[in-house]
């Protein structure tokens, strides 16, 4: 018995023999990744708090604040997923309520995406690591937004924790990175619907690696069982995440006549969920006829005989004992798991005794899956698949044919679009009958294909994923209806906005954003993919493909905003420090003592041409220096060039040395556009990774409203325009909830006396301040009880000068397009003084355009500031 119990638990973990934990070894590179942590830990800590909030930051950190004080949060896809709402809720409940304790968990994970190349070091390179390391935590776009309060930084590292549990599992097939990647993966899906592109992107970087073992299975020279390495991980990713794609049919509603996912404009419905409307089925399951239940009858008897058959077939005591323990839990599970529940619902008893039976449930399905465990040989492939899930499957079916409390469970799981009365009187919309019987459909292939590949390890895999992602979709448990938002209405969402194109953006956007701020990553990293493909290697394909696949996806994708650009970045970076890595390899100090000092002259050389040549073009651009240029290209240029090209010709690794060298020149660039952009906080530069951002004239408007007018302790001293609520809301969040400042509705300014739509500025007197938008501001002597100040601004755009003049993107042809596009970046590289400010923007940020910006006036009683 004792060896039958080890050798299944060894065939558990896929025959790998356990091994004793040892520490790693603590040499020159893991000090390197110490001290690289430490500086992108200070970098992303310094003055977290000095940049006003954002419009999305203050959207998030809103509702995480009012879940950190125990308002119920209901998940919404506008928002994406819930992960960043409930992390950030228990970081303000832990350490407090301040600015720097809302952007810390995003700053933290900054600090992690810095560590994560030391774990794809074997693929790499130990240098290429240390240089990818270095470029992340020097990246612009990766400090700017490692400072803020969106998941995109999240998405991030799980996108790099995937990759490296994808080439662990290839080399090793130890099943503790599925459970990462399980875990990994849910996590993924409740941080945002970029998810969809990793998932779609890792499945079939997988795929790709593990095609022949699956073509095996396909023609069965394989068993399902015996695909590990790549094609196993690609089966697990497929299994688990093949629900989450159900809302992908909502492409087809035009054709079946259906609204499966509402589109943003033009519905009644929620957008990306369906619409609760004709037409309707009725399912009265509970008047279901004898002939039905006949049936149901039959096909349970059929089940029994094949499992008797079946257990007649197994000799071993222990696979007997394991396969009636495991089949009879599954079945008890699901009765006491779905029959209690719902009898509660029906008699309205839906705290102790709910709860205890889901419990009880739970408990018996894990005791009949570690039983399951236990017998590998009599459980294997579609027996196991039959054992465990048929009969529990038919007795629930039965149940629901019976007793028909299905659809009041159904009431309990979908938003509150599907209206109860309907689901008890047996009506449902086929615009959610579909849905519902898509994913369910999905989650049974899914369960069926995953038990007959990986048996107790996928089931074990899949509790985890299901644990991590109810868990957070339902907000622990008190929002039942996000089971269906996440499972459904995240992808619906995401499709829907597709049509939106929010920001409307050219197709070019992020060449913009690359080339701006990513100066290193961007060169090095294209260039990368070009040596990559030629090395040919397993690895040096799919990094080359996932920078190839993020530039091509998000160009393609209709909405485009700053913080997208991490997607792209991150991949590039760790090109670019792999190509590096080669570089540095290849040049072997210890061999080359003798000529070092050429060396050292081309690393040096090489920054100083490229910086002396950008002050040339400058000059040249600016067209106020005749022959200066001309002068200084031949006195400098000409003859450094010269020197290097042969210092380069005499020096082995000298063109290494030169491109060192150009990378550091380029480090130290992008270094100073990082601090630019991260650290200055009054508005002064023009960065084009802002976007809705709060303008610093909030919080000076918040500091003179502390010091004047929330002096006086009345009710509704201050009243704030409604279209001002993000961001100003969060730093007036403490006075909101007092009572002493009210966010009202505006009129226009236009309108000569308020109603019970809109309220006039300044027509009640007793508040102590207003503060609103231009649109809603009134002039000064109709306003006489109040001094105005302003126009300040609330939030603030990049002019986008990057734009095609007089451009119709929405009105325009795809081609007609392209080729516009093409006659504007040839007449701008022919014209100087686009060469002028493209360089005054990109070294010192020079714009002449100011910010495009909403702007608002604040009115103050004479005696309420001072």
């Amino acid at each position: 018995m004792i060896s039958a119990l080890r050798s299944a638990a060894s065939g558990m973990w896929s025959g790998q023999t356990p091994t004793a934990w040892s520490w790693p070894r603590f040499g020159w590179l893991e000090w390197g990744f110490l001290l690289i942590a430490l500086v992108a830990a200070g970098m992303r800590l310094w003055e977290l708090d000095g940049r006003v909030m954002h419009y999305d930051e203050a959207i998030h950190l809103h509702y995480a604040w009012k879940l950190a004080r125990g308002v119920e949060f209901l998940h919404s896809p506008w928002m994406h997923g819930p992960l960043q709402i409930e992390m950030v809720a228990v970081f303000l409940r832990v350490l407090g309520d301040t600015d720097f304790v809302a952007r810390l968990p995003y700053a933290l994970f900054g600090v992690a995406l810095v560590i994560l190349p030391y774990f794809l070091r074997r693929q790499i390179g130990d240098k290429g690591a240390i240089c990818a390391a270095i470029i992340m935590a020097f990246s612009p776009s990766l400090l700017y937004f490692s400072r803020f309060g969106r998941n995109d930084i999240l998405m991030v590292v799980w996108a790099t924790l995937l990759l490296i549990f994808l080439w662990r599992y290839a080399e090793s097939s130890k099943s503790r990175y599925l459970f990462g990647t399980a875990a990994v993966t849910a996590l993924m899906l409740a941080s945002k619907e970029t998810a969809y592109f990793v998932i779609l992107f890792m499945g079939l970087a997988a795929l790709g690696l593990g095609w022949r073992q699956l073509w095996d299975v396909a023609r069965r020279r394989m068993a399902l069982a015996d695909a590990r390495r790549a094609a196993g991980f690609f089966v697990l990713m497929a299994t688990l995440t093949l629900p989450q794609a159900a809302a992908g049919i909502s492409v087809l509603q035009g054709p079946l006549g259906l609204t499966l996912a509402a589109g943003d404009t033009g519905s009644t419905g929620e957008t990306g969920a369906p619409v609760w409307e004709a037409p309707f089925v009725s399912l009265p399951l509970w008047d279901a006829p004898v002939w039905m239940h006949v049936i149901g009858l039959l096909a349970l008897l059929g089940a029994a005989l094949g499992l008797a058959w079946f257990v007649w077939r197994v000799r071993n005591a222990l696979d007997l004992a394991a396969v009636a323990v495991a089949t009879t839990c599954a079945v008890a599970a699901v009765s006491v798991m779905v029959v209690g529940p719902v009898q509660g619902l029906l008699h309205e008893q839906r705290a102790t005794g709910m709860y205890l039976d889901c419990a009880i449930g739970a408990a018996l399905l894990v005791m009949g899956t570690a039983m399951g465990l236990v017998a590998p040989s009599a459980l294997r492939g579609s027996r196991r698949v039959a054992a465990l899930l048929g009969p529990s499957a038919i007795l629930t079916w039965l149940w629901l044919a019976a007793f028909g409390s299905g659809l009041t469970l159904a009431a309990e799981l979908l938003p509150a679009a599907a209206p109860v009365a309907d689901l008890e009187a047996g009506r449902v919309a086929v615009n959610y009958l579909v849905p519902v019987l898509t994913l369910l459909l999905l989650l049974a292939v899914g369960g069926a294909v995953g038990i007959a590949w990986g048996g107790g390890v996928w089931i074990l895999c899949a509790g985890l994923f299901y644990a991590i992602w109810a868990t957070l979709y339902t907000t622990f448990f008190t929002n039942w209806p996000g089971v269906f938002t996440g499972a459904w209405q995240s992808l619906g969402y995401w499709l829907a906005q597709q049509e939106v194109a929010r920001g409307n953006q050219p197709w070019y956007y992020y060449g913009v954003g690359l080339t701006v701020y990513e100066l290193l990553a961007l060169p090095f990293g294209l260039a990368a993919v070009v040596w990559l493909i030629r090395r040919r290697g397993p690895f040096d394909i799919v990094l080359a493909a996932w920078v190839i696949a993020t530039l091509v996806i998000y160009t393609v994708a209709a909405e485009k905003m700053p913080w997208l650009l991490v997607n792209i970045t991150v991949p590039l970076a760790l090109a670019a420090g792999m190509l590096l890595g080669h570089v540095m390899d290849g040049l072997r100090w210890p061999l080359l003592a003798e000529a070092r000092w050429r060396l050292g002259i081309l690393v040096a050389l090489a920054p100083v041409w490229a910086a002396t040549a950008v002050w040339v073009a400058w000059l040249a651009a600016r067209g106020d220096a005749a022959n200066l240029p001309v002068w200084l290209a031949g006195l400098i240029l000409l003859p450094m060039a010269g020197v290097m090209a042969w210092l380069v010709r005499m020096q082995p690794g000298g063109g290494r040395a030169v491109a060192l060298g150009f990378a550091g020149l380029l480090l130290v660039f992008g270094t100073v556009a990082a601090f630019r952009a991260a650290y200055t906080y009054d508005d002064s530069k023009l960065e084009i990774l802002a976007y809705a951002q709060g303008s610093a004239d909030l919080v000076d408007s918040y500091a003179d409203l502390r010091a004047g007018a929330l002096t006086v302790e009345r009710d509704a001293t201050v009243k704030v325009d409604y279209d001002m609520w993000y961001p100003f809301q969060w730093y007036v969040r403490g006075e909101t909830e007092e009572g002493v400042l009210w966010f009202d509705r505006f009129c226009a300014a236009n309108v000569k006396s308020g109603s019970d739509e809109c309220r006039k500025v300044g027509e009640d007197t007793g508040p102590e301040a207003y503060l609103a938008e231009v649109a809603h501001a009134v002039a000064v002597e109709d306003a006489e009880a109040y001094r105005r100040e302003g126009p300040m601004r609330n939030l603030l755009w990049y002019p986008e000068t990057y734009r095609r003049p007089g451009e119709a993107r929405d009105e325009t042809g795809m081609w007609s397009q392209l080729a516009a596009d093409v006659d504007f970046f040839r007449d701008s590289a022919a014209n100087p003084e686009k060469w002028q400010q493209a360089i005054e923007y990109i070294v010192a940020r020079r714009q002449e355009s100011d910010w495009y910006s909403a702007e608002y006036y604040q009115y103050v009683k004479d005696q309420g500031l001072q």
